[in-house]
């Protein structure tokens, strides 16, 4: 039984890191002026020995953000103190305060963002650890007006993750002209990337979509 369960965290923090690396070279090549996604492609071109992960607004669902917490508890207990998993989950955990320091660089005041998504990853109703709710967290505290749109969910209620209920507002032409940049956090297919393209000036892309 013990070997099944950290069997399971194994797989989960096989993509824990390799999303962290992603991140890490996202942060890299920001700094560099290269385009990660381009670096990511042509990398996966390779016919073996590697597997495509893509860098992101952070880290969501109930296994992925908090198994290398646990396991380097455990471990730690246990006498020794990893290494790698804490680094990939600090590296995954802080990316949305580099993405929200990256949009404030655009503005000259506090900008009003549409943020689209609330699942932890597309298609989905589930928004367990999702990283939109880090980035809520970093707007109220910053004082950064926002409203959120996602197919999945009318509303988002009071809980663990957040302080605040706020309804989904509906996506129309109307609607868009009240927000200074879209923040795209999860890249649902529900949504019209050409309209979202057509009526925001500034789009954030966490996704690469």
């Amino acid at each position: 039984l013990e070997e099944a369960e950290t069997s399971k965290l194994l797989e989960n923090l096989y993509r824990s890191i390799n999303i962290g690396l992603a991140n890490e070279m996202k942060l890299i090549c920001d700094k560099l002026n290269i385009d990660v996604h381009n670096v990511i492609e042509s990398a996966a071109t390779k016919n073996f020995g590697f597997q495509k992960f893509t860098p992101g607004p952070g880290l969501g669902g109930h296994c992925i953000p908090i198994d290398p917490y646990y396991l380097s508890w455990i471990s730690k207990k246990n006498g020794y103190d990893p290494l790698i998993l804490k680094s990939s989950a600090k590296i995954n955990k802080n990316m949305p305060k580099f993405i929200t320091n990256k949009i404030l660089k655009f503005f000259n005041k506090r900008p009003k963002i549409l943020i689209f998504g609330v699942s932890y990853k597309k298609n989905v109703d589930d928004d367990r650890e999702s990283p939109s709710f880090e980035f809520m967290k970093i707007f109220k505290k910053k004082k950064i007006s926002f409203d959120f749109i996602d197919p999945f969910f009318k509303e988002i209620k009071l809980g663990r993750q957040v302080t605040f209920k706020k309804k989904s507002v509906k996506f129309n032409k109307k609607n868009m002209k009240n927000y200074d940049c879209a923040l795209i956090v999860t890249d649902h297919d529900k949504f019209n990337y050409l309209s979202i393209k057509k009526n925001f000036k500034l789009i954030f892309d966490c996704r690469g979509v």
